[in-house]
């Protein structure tokens, strides 16, 4: 898939951190994300907000969501196409029975 944004290549994410974690729920979802849709699927993990804010903030600035005022998100196209990449960059070497 082609790369529109050319700084999502050295955007550097850990795989299922809470950036990717919140990064591939907004993907799931496509529609406008709140914290009370984090608080829904995962209480405990999302609780504290200023780590969430954090990451939101890392993937607004690498243009991978777009994050707005009234603390609500949605995933841009590069985002998408980050999430392609991240998963072919991190296929697991071993195979599945």
């Amino acid at each position: 898939m082609k790369n529109i944004n050319k700084r999502s290549k050295t955007f550097r994410m850990v795989k299922n951190s809470m950036t990717h974690n919140i990064l591939m729920i907004t993907k799931f979802y496509d529609n406008l994300i709140t914290f009370a849709d984090l608080d829904t699927i995962h209480p405990r993990k999302y609780k504290d907000r200023n780590k969430v804010r954090r990451s939101l903030l890392s993937l607004h600035l690498n243009s991978l969501i777009l994050l707005n005022d009234n603390e609500t998100w949605i995933i841009t196209p590069n985002g998408k196409n980050f999430l392609y990449e991240f998963a072919q960059r991190n296929k697991s070497k071993t195979p599945i029975d």
